[in-house]
């Protein structure tokens, strides 16, 4: 503590906030995880005022961000009622700390430590608190779910430090806990796949950088891509799995009992618009022994950019 109050008396001392604006310089709403690694101003290289930003574990938009973000709306709109309007960012990252919820056990510890219901809490930024004069649980209803994972946002930053889009479900309609709607600028259609480029090219784009991910075991990076209800074959037990958060724990489980390797070979796009990948898929024990080695063909289905079927195929299948 001592190091930073050093470090805001040089800041005050140089006179680096007289100039500070109140409306954000580039206007821009950023929302993002508390994770110090992901820290807006290194990573957008914000200055003091180039920005609004609200963080909290996992960047979740909760009702109370999408308050604040009507709060700042409606100051905009008293002060300039023609304009202009902001950005909202909404930056989520991979390797984030919320991926422990997945844990059955942490969850229920955390459950506990906050004295919330496991089955009626979501994650750290957006489960109730103990209720207490100032908050009650009436005034905070829990939402849905502990199991949530980190949601695909507007953007994400990798292991890296580098940002991307992600690829929106539907154009921004943020409303406040009052149904108003916020004053926005509708977000721009920079997406990673289905953007100004061809589909074709995005997709490949999209699809090498998910192998590498799957690699990696940077799961949260791969289950970005999805849609909430994918429909995924379970290829190593049998049938099928559908919804990321069963994705994800398919592959936990299969990642305690073997260590597959995938590298897309090949990547066309077929004429009902699926796209194939041919697959290098070596499988090999924990201990590093080889235990199956060949070419499959994944077939994805995407919309409006999302990945929402993946199937298996044999090579001459196609």
């Amino acid at each position: 503590m001592e190091s930073a109050v050093e470090r805001n008396r040089a800041f005050a001392a140089a006179g680096g906030h007289r100039d500070a604006a109140v409306f954000p310089n580039l206007g821009l709403f950023v929302i993002t995880c508390c994770d110090p690694r992901v820290d807006p101003a290194h990573v957008l290289g914000l200055g003091l005022g180039d920005a609004i930003v609200v963080r909290n574990f996992g960047g979740r938009v909760t009702p109370e961000v999408i308050n604040d973000v009507a709060f700042i709306g409606q100051l905009a709109e008293s002060v300039l009622p023609d304009g202009p309007l902001f950005e909202v960012a909404v930056i989520h990252h991979t390797q984030c700390g919320t991926g422990a919820l997945a844990d059955d056990a942490f969850r229920r510890r955390y459950a506990e430590r906050i004295g919330a219901d496991e089955s009626t809490a979501s994650t750290p930024s957006s489960t109730p608190r103990r209720p207490s004069r100032a908050t009650s649980s009436a005034s905070n209803p829990p939402p849905p779910s502990l199991r949530a994972s980190p949601c695909p946002g507007t953007s994400t930053t990798s292991a890296r430090g580098s940002y991307r889009r992600l690829p929106p479900r539907t154009k921004p309609q943020m409303r406040s806990s009052r149904g108003d709607r916020v004053m926005t600028r509708p977000h721009r259609e920079e997406t990673v796949v289905g953007d100004s480029r061809s589909a074709s090219e995005s997709s490949e784009q999209v699809l090498r950088s998910l192998y590498e991910a799957f690699n990696a075991r940077d799961i949260d990076a791969v289950l970005a891509a999805m849609s909430d209800d994918v429909d995924w074959p379970n290829a190593w037990e049998g049938g099928r799995v559908r919804g990321k958060e069963a994705i994800r724990a398919y592959w936990m489980r299969q990642w305690t009992e073997i260590d597959p390797h995938v590298e897309p070979v090949a990547i066309t796009t077929r004429a009902d618009g699926r796209v194939a990948v041919d697959v290098n898929q070596v499988v090999r024990g924990l201990d590093g022994n080889l235990l199956s080695e060949g070419l499959v063909v994944h077939v994805y289905t995407l919309n409006g950019g999302w990945i929402t079927n993946m199937d298996v195929e044999e090579p001459q299948d196609r």
